[in-house]
């Protein structure tokens, strides 16, 4: 291999998934070969557990996940949480009755699933507008009467908040009530959207830490990312690919900027990069 990478990372929607939330076949290819040479293959994403595609979690070259923007580590393998990086419930209350002042989706994460009212999961098609989103969401996320009353019965640290909001105003208005609070991280994934975890939560910190102790350095590690949230992933790494789709920020901080998510822009860094001879 060109570079000496050990450990792969890759954020999902709109980096890894195209925006139909497949895999291409020339990126599974890539996945393949990558996993003959026994580099580690880690999903980094925003997303719970229970909505990253079962391909991913079942191929045998993935054996870590990292969910909810560095909350949660799992070892399939070994069906075992390595790490919880959790809300405690004043703190997740304080978030939350900041998103009911606005319309927006709230979500709470529990131990890798998303929770939802079944209000805001009957009219999720006002808020997330893409039918593959849509579709990713109503089979990933679990429907409650009342998602208050879900939060006071749990009484329990959460992964992750996230307010999807139908109109950009609010979520601006939300997100300067969100800022005063010293404890907690927002970051966002959409255009529409807003995510909370614990302060210093977030996908580079943990990937670092997380593969520290593997053995591996900052320097052995590639990721690639589009979103806000992958942020401090791509500039902490050894090796961070943005892609063309990415924001602008991102683009700026990355080593390289590959093509988009719907252009195979993973599988064309990997082979270039990594897996061609010479």
């Amino acid at each position: 291999m060109k570079k000496n990478i050990k450990l792969v990372a890759f954020d999902l929607d709109g980096t890894l998934l195209t925006d139909d939330k497949q895999i291409t076949e020339a990126t599974w290819e890539a996945l393949k070969e990558l996993a003959k040479r026994e580099v580690l293959l880690v999903p980094c994403t925003g997303r719970p557990l229970s909505g990253i595609p079962e391909e991913l979690v079942q191929f045998p070259g993935v054996r870590y996940l990292i969910s909810a923007n560095g909350a949660r580590v799992v070892d399939v393998k070994e069906k075992k949480v390595l790490r919880e990086e959790l809300i405690p419930v004043p703190l997740a209350e304080r978030v939350l009755k900041i998103f009911y002042k606005y319309d927006c989706l709230r979500e709470l994460y529990y131990d890798g699933e998303g929770v939802v009212g079944q209000a805001g999961y009957d009219r999720v098609a006002q808020y997330h507008r893409s039918p593959a989103v849509v579709q990713y969401f109503l089979g990933s996320r679990q429907p409650v009467p009342d998602l208050w009353d879900k939060f006071y019965q749990e009484n329990r640290p959460v992964d992750k908040v996230q307010g999807v909001f139908r109109e950009i105003s609010e979520k601006a208005r939300a997100y300067e009530e969100l800022a005063q609070i010293p404890e907690i991280a927002i970051t966002t994934s959409l255009v529409n959207n807003l995510e909370i975890n614990l302060k210093d939560v977030t996908k580079g910190s943990v990937l670092c830490e997380f593969a520290e102790g593997l053995g591996i350095a900052r320097d052995e590690i590639m990721a690639f990312g589009d979103g806000d949230n992958d942020l401090e992933m791509i500039a902490m790494v050894g090796t961070g690919v943005a892609m063309e789709n990415g924001i602008p920020e991102l683009r700026e901080k990355a080593d390289y900027v590959t093509v988009t998510n719907n252009e195979d822009g993973v599988a064309k860094v990997l082979v270039q990069q990594l897996l061609m001879e010479g």
